[in-house]
């Protein structure tokens, strides 16, 4: 819901089909906070806010409301949910199709070759359920990233302490995979980009009942403050 959202209030606020732009804005990080639930036929409308631009992403700022038709009418409206999506700015052209199995091989947007000599080992597992450094510093994280070469699992750049980035600047492995559920896309820090990887030792994301943001007893009241 949170994509359609903005895609939709692109369209209405500037009257340009984004389809015909040269970037198209897509989900990859995003938290939300429920407040209460919706039920059929309660009719529902989306608040949005701009709350941090960068060069090659945006952060939203949601409130879902569910509409209540009062006497009258009145109408009341109370808010049901709070999320903060990312999406980042990607280039127009088929998306990603990821290569299943023990392939060696994957590709970038740009059609280069890179192989596991170039930051991807199939074999290597992750290092436990979450940040490997936020656990020993007994600090906390907001999304997880795996690193395809030595499976060290880190959080990531929305997170305060990046600990995902700054494994690859210290140890040279250049490309991550998300480790979050429902999500297997790749991304390369030497071309800045996304890319196509085989699939990986499993664990292929944390439990599922693994809260974000994470661990629950050392995530701050005012956490969403601390995010970058």
């Amino acid at each position: 819901m949170f994509d359609t959202a903005v895609n939709g209030w692109l369209m209405e606020a500037t009257g340009a089909d984004i389809r015909q732009l040269p970037a198209i804005g897509m989900v990859v990080e995003t938290s939300c906070r429920f407040l209460r639930q919706l039920s059929f036929p309660e009719s529902v409308e989306v608040g949005i806010a701009l709350e941090r631009q960068g060069r090659s992403s945006v952060i939203y700022r949601l409130g879902i409301f569910g509409v209540n038709p009062m006497p009258r009418r009145h109408t009341s409206r109370d808010q049901a949910s709070a999320g903060h999506p990312r999406l980042a700015l990607l280039p127009h052209g088929p998306r990603r199709h990821p290569v299943r199995g023990a392939a060696a091989t994957h590709q970038s947007h740009d059609g280069g070759e890179l192989s596991m000599a170039d930051g991807i080992n199939p074999a290597a597992v992750p290092s436990g359920t979450g940040c490997a450094d936020c656990e020993r510093s007994r600090s906390w994280w907001f999304h997880l990233r795996r690193c395809a070469e030595c499976g060290q699992i880190g959080c990531c750049d929305t997170s305060p302490s990046q600990h995902a980035s700054k494994h690859a600047a210290d140890t040279g492995h250049p490309i991550i995979r998300s480790f979050e559920p429902g999500e297997d896309w790749f991304w390369s820090y030497e071309t800045q980009d996304y890319c196509d990887g085989p699939a990986l030792a499993p664990p292929e994301f944390h439990p599922l009942d693994q809260p974000t943001p994470a661990p629950a007893d050392r995530v701050p009241a005012d956490w969403q403050r601390h995010l970058n």
